[in-house]
């Protein structure tokens, strides 16, 4: 199923009225004899129906000096400060402030000027100014559309292949730009075309090294037909680099390399994000199996340089890794979309990040006539055919999560259970867990995600793991 909205409002609260500052509290009134600094800001004080990825603004009455409006003189908080991006545009005389998460639901924020702040005369601005908003105060749920896995065989009812859920991937996916780059129609983001040019490295330094050289001395990488004059190549985190994969073929990297890559190695791949059980070890992704899986920082593995912020109709979302290990590393750059403040809420058991409504009980429960444990593949299916058929929690849309779906979950800042943090779901077990997902190497097989161990890989489908239902929202 295709989700078409990005925003999806589930149930109104009763609207809450933010006042105005009256001098007192966080809110700092300018003197009325002042005029102020600020000519407009958005979302205007008093504001009470301000959306969670609301991005502050400031415009200026007189020019100002750049390098004062910084993190500093530019704050948003409530308790604690708010940490973001501050920008100044000279031309517009506008200041932006960009929340690093997502705002927290029914909260009063407010944003300050400082008189740190100077003009392009060098001269502090006369007073501070500060205005305060509220969040909008009803349950909103801004959804990541998570795109299919590839997957369009079925091999068993109300599998992967049979319902393919996500977003249908755009034909052709891939746009070759004719100078040694492809831009991934699906997330927006730009690759270099060629898999193989950067070599076969180790983790902390060569796999850095050498994406960094592509910015610096483009061509005497020699990689093929690359004539682009980027410089802000870097290795790709691990949903990123995740995102290439194809769940429907047997060899992720020979699909590429028919689609517009050359020389994509069918072996694993370093992505910049660290293994937090083990910060010794990184995540790679196998270009093809598509095993997501940690190796030792001082092996050897293949590299390739992405670029960009992902902007398609299924953006890739931030790893949750915030501690950086080195520069230029996940934790670093942290990209990707950002996170909700409260990602996984309990009152309607869904994640406000994608939209999915999770089973609150992750322990496979029995559900009477619904007998639960661990499961085979076929078992686990059938399990939520049961479900279906009694109407659990009020609803018969429950399926088995694709690939896609239950790697979504995963916060690579976390171990033993890597989840976000806060999750509130019971019985969540340091066991693997079923996908509806069959590996297409051996249909003998269905991709698991360890809920300790945060890996996806394939298993027999006649072992048995940890069955996790996953539904769309009405």
């Amino acid at each position: 199923m295709t989700k078409c909205k990005s925003y999806i409002v589930i149930v109104y609260l009763s609207l809450l009225v933010a006042a105005c500052g009256d001098g007192g509290g966080d809110t700092v009134k300018p003197d009325d004899k002042t005029t102020s600094p600020i000519v407009s800001a958005n979302p205007p004080s008093g504001a009470t129906d301000v959306p969670v990825d609301a991005v502050i603004t400031a415009t200026f009455r007189e020019d100002m000096d750049s390098s004062t409006v910084n993190n500093t003189t530019f704050t948003l908080h409530y308790n604690p400060p708010v940490s973001g991006t501050v920008t100044y545009d000279k031309i517009t005389r506008i200041a932006t402030f960009i929340p690093d998460s997502l705002l927290a639901l029914a909260t009063t924020y407010t944003a300050t000027i400082t008189t740190g702040a100077k003009n392009s005369s060098g001269t502090p601005l006369a007073s501070s100014h500060s205005w305060s908003f509220t969040i909008t105060p009803t349950f909103s749920l801004i959804a990541l559309s998570l795109p299919v896995t590839g997957q369009t065989s079925s091999y068993a009812a109300g599998d992967d292949g049979a319902i393919q859920s996500g977003v249908v991937w755009p034909s052709p996916r891939f746009t070759d730009h004719g100078d040694g780059t492809i831009t991934d129609e699906l997330t927006g983001l730009m690759w270099l075309k060629d898999g193989a040019c950067l070599g076969y490295q180790e983790w902390n330094f060569g796999s850095f090294r050498e994406v960094d050289s592509l910015n610096y001395d483009p061509q005497g990488r020699g990689c093929q037909d690359y004539t682009g004059r980027y410089t802000d190549w870097r290795l790709p985190n691990v949903n990123e680099l995740e995102s290439l994969v194809h769940a429907g073929r047997s060899n992720t990297a020979t699909w590429l390399n028919s689609v517009g890559f050359t020389g994509v190695q069918a072996l694993d791949y370093w992505s910049s994000t660290t293994n937090v059980h083990n910060p010794g070890q990184a995540w790679s992704v196998n270009m093809w199996t598509g095993f997501v899986d940690p190796d030792d920082k001082g092996g050897a593995r293949h590299i390739i340089a992405v670029r960009g912020t992902s902007t398609g109709p299924a953006r890739v979302w931030k790893t949750g890794q915030v501690t950086s290990y080195r520069p230029g590393d996940d934790g670093d750059l942290q990209k990707g979309e950002r996170w909700p403040a409260l990602r996984l809420t309990t009152a309607y058991d869904t994640d406000l990040l994608t939209g999915l409504v999770w089973m609150h009980r992750a322990n496979t429960p029995t559900q009477v006539p619904c007998t639960g444990g661990r499961k085979t593949w076929q078992e686990a299916l059938d399990y939520v055919a049961c479900l279906n058929a009694q109407g659990y929690g009020g609803a018969s849309n429950w399926r088995l999560p694709n690939r896609k779906e239950l790697y979504s979950l995963i916060d690579r800042s976390q171990m033993n259970t890597p989840l976000p943090a806060g999750y509130g779901y019971q019985d969540v077990m340091l066991e693997r867990y079923w996908t509806s997902t069959t590996y297409a190497y051996d249909r003998g097989e269905a991709w698991l995600v360890s809920m300790r161990y945060a890996w996806a890989d394939p298993a027999a489908k006649t072992s048995t793991a940890y069955v996790w239902p996953v539904r769309d929202l009405p």
